[in-house]
């Protein structure tokens, strides 16, 4: 099974991708009004839900693939377990995320329609477009997990840097409570890793670092708003008079997963005492 921490991370990811998506919706649903004024269209009358609802089934399946990256993202950062009580976890957090999200976009279409008059015993159109949603994430789901068993290539390695950056380093993490780190360099001695991991100003230096790298070192693709949305959660964290350390240590592992991936040059460019710092976190 997938810790709490897992899930705790789950939910941050999806409160984020929902808020995007509420903009979204937002933005849209202006922008169709402007096209029925301006064409004459009237909001009243019997077509209007019909063309309405167009925008909320199309929000409403952009939402479902965000939930269904949000659990490949999850699950990666959490090491890729691979578990039928994890498959069913996963598969839950999926299925109650997306329930929530229907009743939530079903309820914002009728408040929307009332405005004009219009009363509907529920949202006519969603209800399809929520059924078509659900096997598209148990599909996206179940195709992630089927290719992390049966495809070797798919299943998360090291990547060739952080090879490198092993080899540079060694660092010897085990248990969290107690466990010990040592950077192979001349003169270099073993500390205990307790202050990696809940001391708060080590964070903090984590977070210097990473973000000058980020405004030094190009980024490209989606990978740097990603990067900057974790550091944002990181930061946030750090200067709470109580930081919660699962999400530190969740969010430390999303950073390494993402740094690994389309940013790998991230990695590199970050100090060795602050890869350290990262990759123990992450281990933790």
């Amino acid at each position: 099974m997938l810790p709490p921490e897992a899930k705790v991370y789950f939910d941050n990811l999806w409160a984020e991708a929902s808020s995007n998506a509420w903009r979204d919706i937002s933005q849209d649903q202006e922008q169709f009004q402007r096209q029925e004024f301006s064409s004459g269209q009237r909001a009243g009358d019997g077509s209007y839900a019909a063309r309405l609802v167009v925008v909320y089934r199309d929000n409403l399946s952009a939402r479902a693939t965000s939930i269904a990256d949000a659990l490949k993202s999850v699950h990666h950062s959490f090491g890729s377990p691979l578990d039928k009580d994890v498959d069913a976890q996963l598969g839950d957090w999926g299925v109650r995320a997306l329930s929530e999200t229907y009743r939530q976009l079903e309820a914002a279409y009728a408040r929307h329609l009332q405005r004009f008059g219009v009363q509907l015993a529920h949202a006519a159109g969603l209800d399809l477009t929520y059924t078509l949603a659900q096997a598209a994430v148990a599909d996206s789901l179940a195709r992630y997990l089927w290719a992390l068993r049966h495809v070797p290539a798919k299943h998360p390695t090291a990547t060739q840097q952080e090879r490198q950056i092993m080899q540079q380093n060694t660092y010897n993490i085990s248990d969290v409570n107690g466990s010990q780190i040592q950077i192979n360099s001349d003169g270099s001695t073993q500390a205990q890793t307790n202050h990696l991991i809940n001391d708060v100003e080590t964070v903090k230096g984590l977070i210097e670092d990473l973000s000058g790298v980020l405004d030094r070192v190009s980024v490209s693709g989606p990978a740097e708003a990603e990067l900057r949305a974790e550091l944002a959660t990181l930061r946030a964290q750090a200067n709470s008079p109580k930081p919660k350390w699962e999400i530190i240590r969740s969010t430390a592992r999303s950073i390494k997963a993402i740094a690994e991936g389309a940013a790998g040059n991230i990695l590199g460019a970050l100090t060795q005492p602050q890869i350290a710092t990262l990759l123990a976190l992450a281990a933790s």
